[in-house]
């Protein structure tokens, strides 16, 4: 068992658990995050209007999840414009995140 401390949080994770699966689990455990993460598996690529269609949450919101999904690594986008909304977003590491929930699917 490892530790990692995440913004006032301690959480604890199996030795077979890297440091970039247990980033990715943090953020699947959001509702927001998660569906956002999830949507990307399903469509490979999203615009940020289809992402917030999906989740159906405020512009703000799933900005704020997006922001904090980029600032980790876990997606990137293309196609950079001046509004976010014709913006194009991807998982930077698909099969990793594929692998990740795998993981913890088959540790329940």
């Amino acid at each position: 068992m490892v530790s990692r401390f995440q913004k006032k949080t301690t959480r604890y994770y199996p030795l077979n658990i890297s440091s970039k699966e247990s980033r990715i689990i943090d953020f699947v455990r959001r509702p927001t995050a998660g569906n956002i993460i999830i949507l990307l598996i399903k469509k490979n690529h999203c615009t940020f209007s289809e992402l917030q269609e999906s989740v159906g949450k405020r512009y703000s919101t799933v900005l704020w999840h997006v922001s904090r999904l980029l600032e980790s690594g876990i997606i990137s986008s293309t196609n950079r414009s001046a509004t976010r909304l014709n913006e194009i977003y991807q998982l930077k590491s698909r099969s990793l995140v594929i692998k990740t929930l795998r993981k913890i699917k088959s540790d329940k």
